[in-house]
């Protein structure tokens, strides 16, 4: 019998040395700092809880729309945004200054890039990002 135990704590032991060392190689999580800019500019504009809902519930739509239906209808990200206005105009959030700014700086690149795959996953990782960070803002 301990023969065995021997075995199983060296095999034990070798796997703790092993994947121990690359989980600590791995570092500590990376900051979010799309979703921690966002926090702060909403807090910085003293955004109601109520308006942030709603500013949350349209990029967490749009990471939806993306994940779900496929940018169904959609060409390019001018017609994302669009829609995105359409949605916002008929909620009616507060206007931002600082918020409003963080944000449209996130997306403004989206204009000039191509709708492929690639920048659709990028978009959809920032409207998640987005979405957190105001979830964060919420009291």
């Amino acid at each position: 019998m301990n023969k065995y135990k021997n075995k199983l704590t060296t095999i034990f032991c070798a796997l703790v040395i092993t994947f121990g060392g690359f989980a600590l190689a791995q570092g500590p999580p990376a900051v979010d700092t799309v979703a921690s800019s966002v926090t702060e500019a909403a807090n910085l504009d003293a955004v109601s809880n109520e308006d942030l809902a709603i500013w949350y519930s349209i990029y967490r739509g749009s990471y939806l729309y993306g994940t779900k239906f496929n940018f169904d209808g959609s060409t390019d990200f001018g017609k994302v945004f669009s829609k995105q206005v359409k949605v916002r105009d008929t909620l009616l959030p507060s206007k931002t200054d600082k918020l409003k700014g963080v944000i449209n700086g996130v997306f403004k690149k989206y204009e000039e890039l191509p709708f492929d795959d690639n920048s659709k996953n990028k978009f959809l990782e920032e409207c998640d990002s987005v979405a957190r960070g105001l979830r964060a803002a919420i009291d």
